[in-house]
């Protein structure tokens, strides 16, 4: 049963509230990752809080099942190879597949944007196409090379 300050995120994930954690998403962390603070905060004997390159697997593959037994703490690359073994190409979610079909509907009629997504076909990860961006104009890299070369000559000054 969960409590008026737990909740399953979208990506099925449980999230407690924690608004003094340092970081806290809008007042909450994920459990899996507060409980193993905790842990190791008990066998440091100080306060400790993971960042953002140490992930906490799931042993199991539940990812409500937030018992300490079912933790691992990897690093970020280990944890990929871990769960992504095997598996070629996630589809994207209905909500972001529609929102991209949208975008290219509304700007399929610009040329420039029309030849970097065709550009762009020739590989991705994730998604059938591929925005990249776009390239600076002479003028811009001229301005570029100008205001470099007057920082060099006030530096030299």
């Amino acid at each position: 049963m969960l409590s008026k300050h737990e909740y399953t995120d979208a990506n099925g994930y449980m999230r407690i509230r924690c608004p003094d954690h340092p970081f806290a998403s809008s007042g909450y962390v994920r459990k899996n990752r507060y409980v193993m603070e905790q842990y190791l905060s008990k066998q440091c004997g100080h306060p400790v809080y993971l960042i953002s390159c140490w992930h906490v697997h799931h042993i199991n593959g539940v990812k409500t099942d937030d018992r300490i037994e079912n933790l691992q703490l990897l690093k970020a690359g280990e944890h990929v190879a871990l769960t992504h073994r095997g598996v070629k190409e996630r589809p994207l979610r209905p909500e972001y597949r529609r929102q991209r079909s949208q975008t290219m509907k509304m700007n399929w009629s610009k040329p420039e944007y029309r030849a970097s997504v065709i550009m762009g076909m020739t590989g991705r990860k994730r998604g059938k196409y591929k925005v990249v961006r776009k390239t600076r104009s002479e003028e811009t890299k001229a301005n570029m090379r100008a205001a470099w070369v007057l920082r060099k000559a006030k530096l030299s000054q």
